[in-house]
């Protein structure tokens, strides 16, 4: 699998872990609908299938796999988490004002 949609396969995991949680926030949930809209489903696969739908899917039509990150990617970004695969600072990272100082790296 290309990078994007081996990204857009673990937002997918991610997303769908915290919407089947028992009081799952109206983002969770509505994050969900939409990735589950885009894989072509209405109904909530069985937990153990999700990951295979989203890889075959997302494998058959790659247009959609940069359309589920994105959603994947809000849905972070609405509740607090960061999407990158990782961080490397020389300096400082101050994350609460997004302001980074000296040689930052995103991976």
């Amino acid at each position: 699998m290309d990078p994007i949609t081996t990204a857009a396969v673990a937002g997918v995991l991610t997303v769908a872990a915290d919407a089947a949680k028992e009081g799952a926030t109206h983002v969770a949930k509505a994050a969900w609908g939409k990735i589950k809209n885009a894989l072509g489903g209405k109904e909530d696969p069985a937990p153990a299938d999700i990951k295979t739908r989203a890889e075959k899917t997302l494998a058959e039509q790659p247009q959609l796999a940069a359309q589920v990150q994105r959603v994947c990617d809000d849905y972070s970004q609405q509740v607090g988490r960061v999407s990158v695969g990782s961080i490397t600072a020389k300096t400082s990272i101050v994350g609460e004002k997004n302001t980074f100082q000296g040689d930052v790296t995103f991976n």
